[in-house]
């Protein structure tokens, strides 16, 4: 905040997110996104600290062409390492701040024709 010269409440100081896709066939691939969110400060007359920063990896497996054309599987894992994820809520609401879904595992299956 310009006027305050103090952090805007719940703004991370730096937020990151790196994406690699391979494919090293044209049957699959595969993908993994690293998510960083850095430590966000609260408002002015929460006494609570900064929120911790946290680290997600997430990696996604793509199928193409599975049984016969047009299908396509994909499974993947969210929060690979089950890390602690919050988001900060304000005093009056939670004060115990909003906790995140830890590791999940998915599957979808596509058939387009």
């Amino acid at each position: 905040n310009d006027i305050t010269n103090k952090d805007l409440p719940y703004i991370p100081d730096l937020t990151a997110n790196l994406g690699v896709i391979v494919q090293p066939s044209s049957q699959y691939s595969l993908t993994f996104q690293y998510r960083y969110i850095g430590k966000r400060t609260r408002e002015a007359d929460d006494l609570r600290g900064k929120s911790d920063n946290s680290q997600t990896v997430d990696i996604t497996a793509t199928f193409f062409n599975l049984i016969f054309n047009g299908i396509t599987a994909r499974a993947g894992v969210k929060n690979l390492f089950d890390s602690d994820v919050i988001s900060p809520s304000s005093i009056d609401t939670y004060p115990d701040d909003y906790p995140r879904p830890g590791r999940q595992y998915w599957l979808e299956l596509n058939y387009q024709f």
